[in-house]
């Protein structure tokens, strides 16, 4: 069994193409899903504790490696423009990659027809 971790909005229309995007993408079959409202205007100015705790759970657990931070259009968390988000989701890549070296972190942007790219 291999499992990749994804840091995304409690925002469920975003939810299955997000981790069909993230299994396809990094060849896994099973999404390790953590959920904040607005995850990326919290992490682009650092780790949470609980954020921190469940990454770990899910690298330690599961043998996770491969981790994915989500924005996405029509954001009620964070009601930020389109290209403020996606620069919040960048420095939320970074942060991730500095405290979880071990792992290959990638930024996503999911809009409400449920598409997903790579930023």
């Amino acid at each position: 069994m291999s499992f990749a971790t994804v840091i995304n909005c409690i925002d469920g229309r975003f939810q299955t193409s997000v981790n069909q995007f993230v299994r396809q993408h990094f060849d896994v079959s099973f999404v390790d899903t953590i959920t904040e409202a607005g995850p990326v205007a919290v992490l682009c100015k650092g780790l949470p504790k609980n954020v921190e705790h469940d990454v770990n759970i899910s690298v330690d657990a599961h043998d996770s490696n491969q981790l994915a931070i989500v924005a996405h259009e029509s954001c009620a968390g964070n009601p930020a423009s389109d290209s403020t988000q996606k620069s919040q989701c960048l420095e939320a890549a970074a942060n991730l990659r500095v405290a979880f070296g071990g792992c290959e972190v990638i930024a996503l942007w999911a809009t409400l027809d449920g598409k997903v790219v790579e930023l």
